[in-house]
């Protein structure tokens, strides 16, 4: 009844190549992984980095490093740009294929489009982004751009409240997951 079968990990703890607290990972077509690497220490830029590399691992290269505090969430568009949230600096980064910074939005606050602990990310089928807003208990929509779209969720433990949510998915049918850790 097993659905799965354990293969082998990837990777070892370096500061160059290699994980340093690795939090996400999304994979790309062509076999191409991203790690997102928290760093394990105060002012370790080079450990807060999202790594490329392929399923074989093969190291391809590192993406956006010195650019953000505490990342925790990834996300990969249908265009193939790639989407990082912060939870610490309150905002979404995103890169090109190449790993070239392409844009950034978000502020600190608690209004429609700002972010007091932004984590994880997912697209759905129409290619917005949907954004968990942690310490804000809610979940926001965006266009891959940051325009924002809509929002839900407000403080509590009753229908459509959130405590700390930080994960999210969305399936083929549109139906959005939240893990709400509080």
């Amino acid at each position: 009844g097993r659905t799965w079968h354990y293969s082998h990990a990837m990777g070892y703890h370096a500061v160059a190549r290699g994980f340093t607290h690795p939090t996400a990972v999304v994979s790309a077509p062509g076999g191409i992984l991203y790690v997102l690497n928290t760093g394990a220490a105060e002012g370790n830029e080079q450990g807060r980095r999202i790594d490329k590399l392929t399923i074989d691992e093969d190291y391809i290269g590192n993406i956006g490093v010195g650019d953000f505090t505490w990342a925790e969430g990834l996300a990969l568009g249908q265009d193939g740009n790639l989407y990082c949230s912060d939870a610490y600096d309150h905002f979404v980064v995103a890169y090109d294929p190449d790993g070239e910074r392409i844009g950034q939005w978000g502020e600190a606050g608690s209004k429609e489009g700002q972010f007091r602990g932004p984590s994880g990310l997912a697209f759905d089928s129409e290619d917005n982004l949907w954004v968990v807003d942690g310490l804000n208990d809610r979940v926001q929509k965006f266009t891959k751009d940051g325009q924002f779209l809509s929002g839900w969720g407000a403080p509590g433990s009753d229908d459509g409240q959130l405590s700390r949510p930080w994960g999210i998915t969305i399936d083929q049918n549109g139906d959005v997951y939240v893990a709400d850790w509080g």
